[in-house]
């Protein structure tokens, strides 16, 4: 029995809309459920959870004896803990002056110490910390809501303090009620020994904050029953509610209502993928997306004995296949949209995809990401944990090796990814991304570019900061970070791209050969009227023989008013050399690039990054090279050679 890890990012998106086209109703896994399924399943669910708990139990009592003592001790530091009061004003800071991590820290600090508790009594079984793991449970079920302050908004009264009337579910409260549902099936016996109202008071919690809302309610924006596109929030919370479902429900009528319903409701998000199965949300986000679906599919599979054959699709596939195309070198992974260049994919996840559609490719990937991770098993999240201390000794038992493809190309997303030589991060990678400027966690960056040099950044997307009140609201692309011009883009007659659904790329072109990559996209229309642009045509050759990687750039103004510039942002420091610009690294020259400089004039402009998000990625300092046009022709071409 295999069992799935429930995310852990600490930073959460609200509500943004994905916007993938629409696609045929596909219904995946709303198809796989026959009449008779939900009830096969209810019956089965006591041997289930039986059977779980006595697999996981097994597993921690063979952990090695140093994570035992490194948890033990953890434990014990938790039974000192004093269990943090959440008061309404700190609930409220996010209302009052868009303060989201302050509320959160302590939040999440209580479920940590929680876990650490749980899980040092699964180790001693003595009821030594379950006086304090009553503690922290009742704590938490004091609180008037699970539902974080930046995502209170979403309930009928608005933004501020939550409303105890109206059941309302966020990916924090979701993912509390998994936790609080694992906790429920691994140490039932020791809390009701403790005191019987512990357990009541738990199932109570779980009704009330997760699978009643879930039953009586269609309108929250997530499910997807309102018909508009849906993003991670659907997986994410439909996983952590059909845990909580399969672990704690006690009635045959009513889960026989909720399997469809979940079900379909998941199927909602799936239609609207493209059948390249590429994630507009990120690989961040795939962690929470595809990487949520595969553990929801998992479970199903596991709770029904095998009964849905959802290896049919090969959508569902390729949705895995996504995260490995992305990946670059160790921990870099691309990170356009809302995403950190440095990124753990989940483990588990990628090794649930190598499973259930035997693809050995991401079992071995998998168990690379396991090795890069140091082979952790403790986790501040109790359903982690439990995952982890399960598939541990399966990702042990396969190489580690990346996948790195030669050339991926996902026509429906328009992302392209590729580098000198399959199975090695040795000479450059190139990503290029089309798209449209209303993706979910969009940044406005159509025909945006990357390349690294033997696994390491040089020209880069500077990805997303630290969360504030103005990251999903009107004010978004006020942020520096979201704008055109940090980006690998043109400012056209001073004009930045645009947000919406009609600033998109066309492709006019995609070929490949073992020798040479080649990609053309006309970014035009990524532009308002005011930029006075006709056609800007973007091509990409990436020359595996020349070992070099060419963009040309060609286009036809209406007029020329204001100067035209094209950035390009790079990691390191950056010399200029008569035709040339050197990008040099701590070990030296990383990459040279090319140009006319009787047509552009070159310049560096070094900025100091201050939000810890980016200084954790970048350091301190990005550089952002602006290639100004010389002269006043309305059309013209120009031509950037990089090479190692």
């Amino acid at each position: 029995m295999k069992l799935l890890k429930m995310g852990s990012m600490l930073v959460m998106a609200t509500m943004i809309s994905c916007s993938v086209q629409a696609q045929e109703a596909r219904n995946y896994l709303s198809r796989s459920l026959q009449p008779n399924t939900a009830k096969e399943i209810y019956d089965y669910l006591p041997t289930w959870r039986a059977e779980r708990k006595q697999h996981l139990v097994a597993a921690i009592n063979s952990l090695p004896e140093e994570v035992k003592a490194k948890a033990i001790a953890q434990a014990e530091e938790a039974n000192k803990y004093t269990w943090p009061t959440l008061t309404a004003t700190l609930y409220n800071q996010y209302q009052v002056n868009g303060n989201r991590t302050n509320w959160q820290d302590k939040h999440n600090e209580r479920r940590a110490n929680i876990t650490r508790l749980a899980v040092g009594e699964l180790l001693t079984n003595k009821g030594t910390y379950i006086p304090q793991l009553v503690n922290g449970l009742w704590a938490m079920f004091e609180e008037s809501s699970w539902v974080a302050p930046a995502h209170i908004g979403a309930q009928k009264a608005g933004g501020g303090l939550p409303d105890v009337t109206e059941g309302y579910i966020d990916l924090y409260s979701a993912r509390s009620s998994a936790m609080v549902a694992d906790i429920y099936n691994m140490l039932a016996p020791q809390l009701e020994k403790y005191a019987p109202m512990v357990t009541k008071r738990l199932l109570y919690e779980l009704k009330r904050r997760a699978l009643t809302p879930y039953m009586e309610r269609t309108d929250m924006w997530w499910m997807g029953f309102n018909g508009k596109i849906v993003n991670n929030w659907n997986p994410w919370i439909n996983t952590n509610t059909l845990q909580v479902a399969l672990l704690t429900w006690d009635n045959a009528a009513s889960f026989q209502t909720f399997l469809p319903k979940i079900m379909q409701s998941t199927d909602f998000w799936i239609n609207a993928y493209g059948d390249d199965g590429g994630c507009d949300e990120g690989p961040n986000y795939w962690n929470e997306a595809a990487g949520k679906m595969i553990r929801f599919m998992y479970l199903l599979d596991d709770v029904s004995q095998h009964s849905l054959k959802f290896q049919q699709y090969p959508l569902l596939h390729n949705m895995g296949t996504y995260v490995y195309k992305m990946h670059i070198a160790q921990n870099y992974m691309v990170d356009f949209a809302d995403a950190s260049p440095k990124n753990y994919p989940h483990a588990e996840s990628v090794l649930q995809f190598g499973e259930v559609f035997n693809d050995q490719g991401m079992k071995e990937f998998a168990a690379y990401i396991f090795s890069l991770q140091k082979q952790n098993i403790l986790d501040d999240n109790f359903t982690n944990f439990l995952v982890n201390v399960d598939v541990a000794p399966v990702l042990k038992s396969y190489e580690p090796r990346p996948v790195l493809p030669l050339v991926s190309w996902m026509p429906n997303l328009q992302v392209l990814t590729t580098r000198s030589q399959a199975g090695s991060t040795k000479g450059l990678f190139l990503a290029v991304k089309g798209g449209h400027n209303d993706e979910s966690h969009n940044h406005n960056d159509v025909g945006n570019f990357i390349i690294y040099a033997d696994g390491k950044p040089v020209i880069i997307d500077i990805g997303v900061g630290t969360y504030t009140k103005e990251t999903f609201s009107s004010k978004r692309y006020d942020i520096w970070n979201m704008q055109s011009q940090w980006h690998n883009c043109p400012t056209v007659n001073g004009e930045q791209q645009k947000a919406g659904r009609q600033y998109a790329a066309k492709v006019l072109g995609y070929t490949t050969t073992p020798k040479q990559t080649n990609l053309q996209i006309d970014i035009a229309a990524a532009y308002p009227t005011n930029a006075a642009v006709k056609s800007w045509v973007r091509s990409f050759q990436f020359d595996r023989t020349k070992k070099r990687i060419v963009l040309k750039e060609a286009y036809e103004l209406q007029a020329t008013e204001q100067p035209t510039t094209i950035h390009f942002i790079s990691a390191v420091p950056v010399t200029i050399q008569k035709n040339k610009l050197v990008f040099t690294g701590d070990n030296g020259n990383m990459l040279t690039m090319e140009y006319d400089p009787t047509q552009l004039e070159a310049s560096v402009q070094p900025f100091p990054l201050e939000d810890p998000r980016f200084i954790q990625s970048w350091g301190k300092q990005v550089y952002r090279v602006n290639m100004t046009k010389k002269n006043n022709n309305l059309k013209a071409a120009h031509s950037f050679a990089f090479y190692q």
